[in-house]
């Protein structure tokens, strides 16, 4: 039987040897091997064709995922993509970052083509959507990558191309006012010269009650709208007196913050931190203008947490975290070598129970 199993079939080691090549996007290649595909792709004086940028992206990506252990290696795999896609005569559009984030590449190679398709398109109205550029960012947060996280909102939410996309939007908004502002206006000067509400004096006045009407009506709606902390509930605010018409220009980039906060409290080991984001982070927000908001009642939890009790009366007895901690305590010591107590003694003197009580 082992004789038999140890037989191989004729003209398998022929059908091995004769498999045609892999297309670059699905080899592995080396730093170097990928730096060289790339300088013959850019060798010629014609446009790169569409179908070898993407392949030639698969392979960046390959490649990096091959070298993330080793930081000398993927930032050569990140440079020859940059020099990729740097080159004028690459195309480089949307559906090209789509179909490359797409591939999952590594957070630092996606932050370095976004930077290249806002340094090819700085002085355009080109802009990357939302839709596309969320792609690395989740991904960045499933990684637990807070830096690669930050260095995407630079190039995407918090980019002059995406604020610039921003203002010309609020701008249609306004037109579309405008518009509407100016038919009411005309359509009740209309209505009136009609004769259908018989004779109307005054009509001076009813303009000037009208456009109060809509300079009101209008006023609460850009408050309404422009004065939007981002996520509604998150817990990055603005700083105290950021002019509102930011809050509406940078609101995405608030959300993608609120949403690095809550990936960071939940990352491993932020047990002992009672749940606060890391330095890192809290460093970040400040350099972005931004700020944590915190409740009362997280505020007089940490208090009562930090004074170890002293000064704080608990308002019901069986629900006192220094009673549940001593009986926590008590019972690990009765589990635990007699030879490694536990100390409770702060929580006994906190509840009258010590010796010095």
């Amino acid at each position: 039987m082992l004789a038999r199993l140890s037989v191989r079939p004729a003209g398998l080691a022929a059908r091995v040897r004769t498999r045609p090549a892999l297309p670059i996007g699905r080899r592995l290649l080396s730093a170097d091997a990928l730096g060289e595909k790339i300088d013959r792709a850019l060798a010629g004086a014609d446009p790169v064709p569409a179908e070898a940028v993407d392949e030639l992206l698969q392979a960046c990506t390959r490649a990096a995922k091959t070298a993330q252990a080793d930081k000398a290696q993927l930032a050569a795999v990140v440079a020859a993509q940059a020099r990729l896609l740097a080159d004028p005569r690459t195309p480089l559009d949307i559906e090209t970052l789509r179909t490359f984030f797409l591939t999952r590449p590594p957070t630092a190679a996606a932050v370095e083509a976004l930077r290249a398709f806002n340094s090819r398109n700085a002085g355009s109205a080109a802009y990357v959507p939302r839709d596309v550029y969320m792609i690395p960012f989740y991904k960045a947060l499933r990684d637990y990558d807070t830096a690669g996280a930050f260095a995407l909102i630079d190039q995407s939410s918090a980019s002059p191309l995406w604020i610039r996309h921003i203002k010309r939007q609020a701008w249609k908004y306004f037109a579309i006012w405008t518009q509407v502002a100016g038919g009411t206006m005309l359509g009740a000067e209309a209505l009136m010269q009609s004769g259908l509400l018989g004779e109307v004096e005054h009509t001076l006045g009813i303009h000037m009650m009208l456009a109060v009407y809509l300079a009101n009506s209008s006023l609460f709606g850009v408050v309404a709208l422009a004065s939007r902390p981002g996520d509604n509930g998150g817990p990055v605010r603005f700083r105290p007196g950021t002019l509102q018409h930011k809050w509406y220009l940078k609101a995405q980039e608030t959300r993608m913050l609120n949403q690095i906060v809550e990936m960071d409290r939940l990352r491993a080991g932020n047990d002992l931190d009672e749940g606060d984001p890391s330095l890192f982070v809290k460093d970040e927000l400040i350099r972005r203008g931004r700020r944590l908001d915190e409740s009362e009642h997280e505020l007089v939890w940490k208090e009562y947490w930090a004074r170890y009790g002293q000064g704080f009366e608990w308002a019901e007895p069986d629900q006192d975290p220094a009673e549940h901690a001593r009986l926590q305590a008590r019972s690990r010591e009765r589990l635990a070598s007699p030879s490694q107590p536990v100390e409770t003694g702060w929580a006994d003197n906190l509840l009258g129970r010590g010796p010095g009580a």
